[in-house]
């Protein structure tokens, strides 16, 4: 019998990316409970989502410009302003999820948060 190849739907390393967010997204959470210090942070607690998207920004700029340099003309600006809005909602949701965290964190521990 020969061997079939199985149409995959997926993109090659979209699996392992999807894996990679799983753990790194998790790891979150217990990295800054791991952090807590006599009750409390040493830092400002606020600073650590905006590094957070700081750093985000920069991974994508940098893959942006690796793009465009390989094929300028397969990156496009989105400037219709109904899909732009939509944009708006996995802004809030993410919001919504940073302060949801943020209490839970200082509510209880990791080990009830991700356990």
């Amino acid at each position: 019998m020969a061997a079939t190849s199985v149409p995959s739907s997926f993109a090659p390393g979209t699996l392992m990316m999807a894996g990679l967010l799983t753990v790194l997204t998790s790891a979150q959470g217990l990295l800054t409970a791991a952090s807590k210090t006599g009750g409390g942070y040493a830092y400002d607690f606020a600073t650590v989502p905006f590094l957070a998207e700081l750093t985000k920004l920069g991974i994508s700029w940098a893959l942006l410009a690796r793009q465009r340099a390989a094929d300028p003309g397969s990156v496009r600006i989105t400037r219709d302003a109904r899909t732009v809005a939509l944009f708006i909602v996995p802004s809030i949701i993410y919001m919504f999820h940073n302060n949801v965290q943020v209490g839970c964190l200082n509510g209880c521990g990791a080990c009830l948060l991700r356990g």
